[in-house]
């Protein structure tokens, strides 16, 4: 082991003694001595600290054993390993060197190679102890970040679960908003539509420079960060997050992961909505136009039976005036009969034909309504 690698510190107040511990060890380590309790309490406060104290028991003023329960009361000052000297070997002794916060015990005369051994098997200890705290904290900071990680998951999933539901951009927009609440942290948001633009707000309110900005800085990019502001842009949606924790980077990157995933996912969802509409006044417009056309053609077989009937009593009257015999006139008024007939059947099998149209039209109309929706869900899922 280097000196710069483990310090210790002996504290005793016999000069004899500490010649012993400084002739063994100053070849292993970097040594510094104290000769009584207080002045040890001292060194081992200040900056760059022993690994190990070396403490002599019988001392004037502070003993071993009070020095050391000092120490281990200070939170400074309670991680250094302290090994016991002393003269007493007795069970009494140790156990009270144990209590005290003792880690191990040597009597004198000091052995050297006991010595050294004892030194390098506490500061081995002590190594091993710091590296299962730090691997048990570094197990305990993947475990929190795994938990925080899995509650961010979800709220994604939540928002993709709510947005099929959505019914406007003003529902939509609201969901974005709250979504990154739920992340804790506060935003703004804007949706454009053709003819107006939505605007919600984490605030009470939102102010007109905000606004303003939130128009102006659609064409800046995907992703665009001053500071703890993020800009995030999708073609009609642009959202501008006010506190992102810059300072914790790590859960500052996930952030903007998740927040670029649910304004993808809301513009995409953005689209389904448009497209429903577009569909529906489409098919709107298609059934007011088959029910005017339907209207017109029963007008105009009404109008056609009205020409019909007249068509036949003018014949009936000019009969009178053509000098055919009864038989004549009742085959002439037989085959204008028939065709009057004909032409009114063939009237009806066109109605038919539309009402056939209609019903097809609204299959068609709760087809695309269906496809829209299974579109909207597999979009939000691939996304996911």
């Amino acid at each position: 082991m280097s000196k710069i690698e483990s310090r210790v510190l002996a504290v005793d107040d016999s000069a004899s003694d500490l010649q012993i511990i400084v002739e063994n060890l100053k070849a292993h380590f970097s040594l510094s001595v104290a000769k009584s309790g207080i002045k040890a309490l001292e060194l081992a406060a200040a900056p760059n600290p022993p690994e190990v104290i070396l403490l002599d028991v019988s001392m004037p003023g502070m003993d071993g054993y009070e020095a050391c329960r000092k120490l281990k009361e200070n939170p400074v000052t309670q991680e250094i390993d302290v090994i016991f000297i002393s003269a007493n070997d007795t069970t009494e002794e140790k156990l009270r060197g144990y209590e005290v916060g003792g880690s191990d015990y040597l009597i004198k005369p000091v052995q050297p190679e006991e010595l050294l051994q004892k030194v390098r098997l506490t500061i081995n200890n002590r190594q091993q102890r710091i590296a299962a705290s730090e691997e048990k904290q570094s197990a305990l900071n993947a475990a929190m970040t795994a938990i925080m990680e899995a509650s961010e998951q979800s709220i994604i999933i939540n928002f993709l679960r709510q947005s099929f539901s959505a019914v406007d951009a003003l529902e939509l927009a609201q969901l974005i908003i709250d979504t990154t609440a739920s992340f804790g942290l506060s935003s703004i948001a804007q949706i454009r539509l053709a003819d107006e633009n939505i605007n919600v707000s984490s605030a009470a309110g939102m102010s007109a420079l905000e606004r303003e900005l939130l128009y102006r800085l659609k064409d800046s990019g995907r992703i665009l960060q001053k500071g703890n502001r993020l800009i995030l842009n999708f073609e009609n949606i642009t959202q501008i997050i006010k506190d992102l924790p810059i300072d914790d980077e790590e859960r500052a990157g996930r952030l903007r992961d998740h927040l670029m995933l649910v304004l993808e996912s809301a513009n995409n969802q953005f689209r389904s909505l448009s497209l429903a509409a577009d569909v529906r006044l489409l098919m709107q417009e298609f059934k007011s136009s088959m029910q005017s056309l339907t209207n017109q053609q029963k007008l105009q077989k009404l109008r056609s039976v009205e020409i019909l009937d007249s068509m036949v009593e003018n014949v009936n009257v000019e009969f009178l005036s053509c000098g055919l015999t009864e038989g004549q006139e009742n085959s002439l008024l037989n085959i204008i009969s028939q065709a009057v007939e004909a032409g009114l059947e063939n009237f009806e099998r066109g109605v038919a034909v539309d009402e056939q149209l209609a019903a097809l039209a609204e299959q068609i109309s709760e087809k695309l309504h269906q496809s829209i929706d299974v579109k909207e869900k597999i979009e939000s899922v691939e996304l996911f």
